[in-house]
Formats: C-alpha cells, structure tokens, sequence
C-alpha cells in the first residue's frame, strides 16, 4: 500500500507516526513496519452523516495531550476525532 498526496503528519507519544493519506480519503499509520488505515475508506469519500468513518480530502491532522487525532476532512468541512484506546 502507498499514501497518495499526504498533507499531513503527527507523532505519539510511543513514537507511532499518523500520516494524512489526502488522496486516498484516509488517515493512515505506521506500526511495526506496516502502513495500517486507522480512519476513512480507501477510494471512498464524502459522509452520509456525522457517525460515517469516511473522510474526504482529509488535509491536516492534530494530536492532543491526551491522545485524541483531530482530522480537518475538508471537502466535508468537518472536523472529526477519532480516540486512541490502544494504551
């Protein structure tokens, strides 16, 4: 697999790194050597609603203190967040 126009780029704390996969309507990681999608669907894109994991044109990406990814999904002019649980 192989990001398409990444825009944006954010690191955890336990040194993972969160790439804006602009292209490919998706947010995607990078874990033990493998690029794995964490939000969106690869090739598709713009929500139905608010609960709707699909993104479109994400172009930046934030990482608040207590581990919240904030993702400017901006041809849907949102805002979402996806909760990192994984620690």
């Amino acid at each position: 697999a192989q990001v398409n126009g990444p825009k944006g780029i954010a690191v955890t704390s336990n040194g993972r790194v969160i790439i804006s996969d602009t292209n490919n309507h998706a947010i995607r990681a990078i874990w033990n050597n493998n690029l794995v999608t964490i939000a969106g669907t690869l090739g598709s894109f713009s929500d139905i609603d608010d609960t709707d994991n699909r993104l479109y044109y994400p172009i930046g990406i934030a990482l608040t203190f207590n581990r919240v990814l904030l993702i400017a999904d901006s041809w849907n002019g949102k805002i979402k967040r996806l909760i990192d649980d994984s620690q």
